[in-house]
C-alpha cells in the first residue's frame, strides 16, 4: 500500500523507451537516406547508357535494350520510394541535398565508366578464329599471307589477294571497323583489283595494343611496304576505310599520293561520335581524336562515300560533316536502310566501289 507522505519512485521507462525509438528512427533514416543514394546513382548511371544501348540494338540486332530499360525502371521506382519515405521523415531540404547527391554520384559513376572502357569500346581486338580462317579460305583462295614489320619489333599480319593476271596491277587496301579481322566477302567481286589487308595492332594475330597513333604510323608503314612490290602498280593505290578504319584512311590519304579513297560510315572526329552517345561525357577525358575533318580540305583525292541512312553508331550527320570539308572531288551515296553494321551486305555497296575503281584501271 502506498504511503501518501512517501515519495514514489519516477516511472523512467516510458522515457528510456523513447529515448530508444528516437536513436531506432534517427537509424532507419540513415539506412533509407544510403539506400536512396545508391539505388539512385545507380539509375541514374543507366540513364545515361540508354542511348548507346538502343544504338548498339539497332545496329547488331541483339535485344539488349529492354533489359536494360527494364533495370533502369525498376532502379528509378525503388529510388522514388525511398525519397517518398525520406521526405515523408525529414525534411524537404534533406531531400532535396540527397537528389543533388544522387545525380552528382551517377554523373561520375558514368564518366568513370566510360573513362575505363573507352579503348575497350573502340579497339574490340577480336582474335583470328578458326571461323574467321575457314571464311578467309572459302571466300580468297588466290590469297597469300601479308607480313608488315612497322618497327621491327611488332608484327602485323593479314592477306595478300590475288585478283588480276597483270605483272603489275591496281590494289585495294583495307582498313577495317574496330570489330573486323578479315577482309570484307565482297572483295572478290572487284575484279582486276588486288586487295590487301593487314590486322591492326591487337587484331587477328597481329601483335601489339592499339591505339590512335600506332595505327595511323602502322597504316602509312603498310601502304609503303606494299607500293614496293612488283606485283602492285603504285599509281593506282586506292584506300578503303570503313568506321573506325575510315579516320585511318583519311590520315594515310593525307600523307601518301593514292589515286582514290573509299569511305564507308566515316566520321568527322572520333571525339563528336563519342558524344553523340555520351553527350555529356568531358572531351578533354577522351584518348582517342581521329580528327579527320581537320585533315580534310587538304586531302584532294577523289572520294566514294556509303552512308546507311540508319546508322545509329556512325550518324550520317557526321559522314555529311566529314565530307564538306573534303578537299577533292566527292561522290557520296546513301544505301537505303542499311545500319552500321549491315551496310556491307547491301548489293549496292559492292557495285559502287567497283563503279568508282573503274577510272583508275585505265
Amino acid at each position: 500500500m502506498n504511503h501518501p507522505l512517501i515519495q514514489q519512485p519516477r516511472q523512467l521507462r516510458p522515457a528510456n523507451a523513447n529515448v530508444m525509438n528516437g536513436i531506432a528512427i534517427r537509424k532507419s533514416g540513415k539506412w533509407i537516406r544510403l539506400f536512396a543514394v545508391v539505388f539512385g546513382a545507380a539509375a541514374v548511371t543507366l540513364l545515361f547508357f540508354i542511348r548507346p544501348v538502343a544504338r548498339i540494338q539497332q545496329s547488331s540486332e541483339l535485344p539488349i535494350l529492354w533489359p536494360v530499360a527494364c533495370l533502369t525502371l525498376l532502379l528509378c521506382a525503388t529510388w522514388g520510394v525511398l525519397l517518398f519515405k525520406v521526405y515523408a521523415k525529414q525534411r524537404l531540404a534533406t531531400m532535396v541535398g540527397l537528389i543533388m547527391i544522387t545525380l552528382a554520384l551517377g554523373y561520375g559513376a558514368m564518366v568513370s565508366a566510360v573513362y575505363l572502357i573507352q579503348d575497350r569500346m573502340l579497339y574490340m581486338s577480336p582474335a583470328l578464329s578458326e571461323r574467321a580462317e575457314t571464311f578467309v579460305a572459302s571466300h580468297f583462295p588466290n590469297r597469300e599471307q601479308l607480313i608488315v614489320e612497322p618497327n621491327g619489333h611488332v608484327q602485323l599480319q593479314g592477306w595478300f589477294i590475288n585478283q588480276s593476271a597483270a605483272e603489275s596491277a591496281p590494289l585495294l587496301i583495307y582498313y577495317g571497323g574496330n570489330n573486323e579481322n578479315v577482309p570484307l566477302s565482297f572483295f572478290g567481286q572487284l575484279e582486276g583489283w588486288n586487295i590487301a589487308y593487314a590486322n591492326y595492332r591487337g587484331y587477328g594475330r597481329s601483335e601489339g595494343k592499339p591505339d590512335e597513333g600506332n595505327l595511323k604510323a602502322d597504316a602509312l608503314t603498310t601502304f609503303d611496304t606494299l607500293v614496293q612490290r612488283e606485283d602492285v602498280d603504285p599509281s593506282h593505290v586506292v584506300i578503303l576505310g570503313r568506321s573506325l578504319g575510315s579516320g585511318v584512311a583519311a590520315y594515310v590519304a593525307s600523307q601518301r599520293a593514292a589515286a582514290g579513297v573509299v569511305l564507308i560510315s566515316p566520321y568527322d572526329t572520333y571525339e563528336n561520335v563519342l558524344q553523340d552517345l555520351f553527350p555529356l561525357f568531358p572531351p578533354f577525358l577522351m584518348h582517342n581524336h581521329y580528327r579527320s575533318a581537320e585533315l580534310a580540305p587538304k586531302i584532294t583525292t577523289p572520294v566514294l562515300t556509303l552512308i546507311g541512312d540508319r546508322d545509329k553508331t556512325i550518324s550520317p550527320a557526321r559522314s555529311h560533316a566529314l565530307m564538306q570539308q573534303w578537299g577533292g572531288e566527292k561522290q557520296t551515296v546513301i544505301v537505303k536502310g542499311a545500319n552500321h553494321n549491315s551496310i556491307v551486305n547491301y548489293s549496292i555497296v559492292p557495285s559502287e566501289i567497283q563503279r568508282f575503281l573503274v577510272q583508275f584501271q585505265q
